[in-house]
């Protein structure tokens, strides 16, 4: 046990009622993929105070990793009526709705998180995914393109601009971004394997 795991347990026990000590527990287990204690710990810090929106994205996420994914968007949800510039929950948000394939809210939703952190690489390559499957190829694009200007070495932007440019047929490019992909991620099985279907 780490000494400030150690220190949050001694005042837990000491006040159950502790939000700080009970949320930073929380984080502490979903740090370490122990996402049912995640769960049960940051759930006992909103009972204590239910209007910290970090807590409702913190317990959210760990809803999420559990796949308890109405208990993660009523968390998400309530995040950003307490706090409507919340990035983390906005983000997050949209991925369980891209999951989901609700495409036009998961666009909102990500659409707010980009507009609150800009330079977010992962934000816009997760738009550029809702846009591709809402068939805007040219705002996709743009979207994939912006994340590796960002972050050039963002192994699934290449390989999701890949995917894009081959769909449109573009095979040399989209060859040159799989390549690319698995050059930055040597075990990237989705490069390995878009790469392999192009090569057929």
């Amino acid at each position: 046990m780490g000494e400030a795991e150690y220190v949050y347990t001694q005042i837990l026990g000491a006040d159950p009622e502790n939000f700080d000590a009970a949320h930073l527990l929380g984080l502490v287990a979903y740090q370490r993929g122990e996402f049912v204690r995640a769960v049960e710990l940051i759930s006992k810090a909103v009972s204590v105070n239910s209007s910290y929106p970090q807590a409702q994205s913190n317990l959210g996420e760990s809803y999420r990793q559990l796949g308890r994914i109405a208990e993660a968007e009523q968390c998400y949800r309530k995040a950003i009526s307490l706090q409507p510039d919340h990035f983390d929950a906005h983000y997050n948000l949209g991925l369980l709705l891209l999951a989901r394939n609700e495409l036009a809210q998961a666009q909102e939703a990500l659409r707010r998180a980009i507009a609150l952190r800009p330079d977010f690489a992962s934000g816009h390559d997760s738009l550029g995914k809702v846009l591709h499957k809402l068939g805007d190829v040219t705002a996709a694009r743009a979207c994939f393109e912006r994340a590796i200007a960002l972050q050039p070495d963002f192994a699934d932007a290449q390989s999701n601009l890949g995917a894009l440019l081959h769909d449109q047929g573009d095979l040399d490019a989209a060859s040159a971004h799989y390549r690319q992909a698995i050059a930055f991620r040597p075990d990237f099985a989705i490069g390995h394997f878009n790469l392999g279907n192009l090569l057929l």
